[in-house]
Order: structure tokens, then sequence, then C-alpha cells
């Protein structure tokens, strides 16, 4: 696959370049989803934007091969659908509103319109989340003009005014429809699981709460994993006994 430069710029922090067919790579921030990576010859992708992609040395104008990282794709899928699911859950069962989200490269986050939301429903939140994974519900993504689409019903969230032309919708049948442009996963199994992982009260009003999911958290269960396992040899305890542990040391450093 090939894109051409037509311009090349020194920015703070690389190259900003104007590459044909604008429209390969996605953006970064669109729809709170994080953009695409991978390289344009030996340059490296650190950023897209509107008006252009950041890489991290200047290109001549011209042609070049470009090769865009399609395992980022699939896990921006998997966060993505993930974030579709779990607000489609708090709104469905909870009344609960998603008023913000944002997808980092370590996590994602998901603001819902209430302080006050318990463990108990925290807790059924995440159960509920992987009931429907496990329940292997195929997607259906489809686009349809404009008038029609602003005839839906059923939407999670209302299209925003600004948006014209067709309409792109994304489907998790009985659980969720939204527009949205975003990377997803093809059939909820994909994500394989999801895994709560922090919630904090924001801006007085809201919570907000941190999720990974694929392979971010199984990575994150190995990680965790392996440093309760370090912990228990270095201690000679059991894992119910960490914390007990670390606290007797701390005592016995204060005192000496």
């Amino acid at each position: 696959m090939k894109v051409s430069v037509k311009n090349c710029e020194k920015i703070k922090n690389g190259y900003l370049v104007e590459v044909e067919p604008k429209d390969i790579l996605y953006i970064d921030g669109k729809g709170g989803q994080l953009g695409d990576r991978g390289k344009i010859e030996e340059a490296q992708i650190l950023e897209v934007k509107e008006s252009g992609v950041v890489v991290d040395r200047e290109l001549e104008y011209g042609e070049y091969e470009i090769k865009i990282d399609y395992i980022r794709q699939k896990d921006i899928a998997c966060q993505h659908t993930a974030q579709h699911m779990f607000s489609a859950i708090a709104y469905n069962d909870y009344k609960l509103n998603t008023v913000g989200f944002r997808m980092a490269e370590e996590y994602t986050t998901v603001d819902l319109d209430s302080n006050t939301i318990s463990d108990e429903t925290i807790e059924e939140l995440e159960f509920k989340a992987n009931e429907i994974i496990e329940k292997a519900i195929q997607l259906k993504i489809y686009i349809m003009n404009h008038e029609d689409a602003m005839k839906v019903e059923g939407l999670r969230k209302a299209i925003k005014d600004k948006v014209t032309g067709d309409v792109r919708f994304v489907e998790i049948p009985e659980v969720d429809l939204g527009a949205c442009a975003g990377f997803h996963v093809e059939n909820t199994k994909d994500i394989r699981v999801f895994k709560l992982i922090n919630h904090e009260k924001i801006k007085g009003n809201y919570t907000r709460f941190y999720f990974i999911a694929g392979d971010r958290a199984l990575n994150d269960y190995k990680f965790k994993h392996n440093l309760s396992r370090d912990l228990c040899h270095t201690f000679s305890c059991k894992n119910e006994e960490i914390v007990e542990m670390v606290d007797k040391f701390l005592d016995e450093k204060k005192k000496v």
C-alpha cells in the first residue's frame, strides 16, 4: 500500500507530513479513540492529526510504502467495543449515562453521570460485561444515509447535530446500538475478558471507571501474578498473607 507525501515541515516533536489519500489513517482522538500507528517507509508514525501525520524523520515529496500496525488496530477495536458494551450495560440496567470516554495506551476511561454507584453495582457491571463476552454475539456494522439515520430509534446516544452525510452504525444485538466510526471487533467473544481496574469520583457528580480488555487484561493478569509470586517468595508466605507480611515488615522498619 502506497501514499503520496505532499508536504513536510519540522514541528516540535517531529515532522508533520501531508499524505494522500488523507483518510488512510485513523485520527487520534476522533470519537475518543486512539489513532493508527505504523511506518511510512522507515519513518515511524508518532501521531495522526486532522492536519497531517507526525513522523520521526523528514520525508521528501514523493510516493512511499506505508505499513499500518494492524495488531494495534485489533487492540483498539477490542477496547472500543468493550466501551460500547460497558456503557450499554450501565444505561440499560442502571440508567447511568456515559458523559465521557477516553482511550489511552494502557487503559480506557468511561465517565458515568453519578457519584453514588455502590460497590455491588460496580461488581455487577463487570460481571455482566463478561457475560456478554461469553454469549459470543455477532456485531452488525452498517451505513445509512443521513435522512434515514436520523429516524433510527433505540439509540443509546443521539446522533450529534454536526454529523452530516452517511452515518455508520455499530450494533451489538439486544445490547447496544450507536453511531460510531471507530474500530470494533466482529464478535463479543473476540474481547475475551473485561476487567475494571479502578474508579474514582470526578467533577463532583460523576464517577470515572478505568478498564482493560483483551490482551491488555491478560497481560495485566500475567504481570500481577508474577508480582504476587515474587512477593510470596520474598516473604515466604501465601498470596492471602502478602498484605499482612508487608505491614509487618514496615512496622519492624519503623521500630529500627
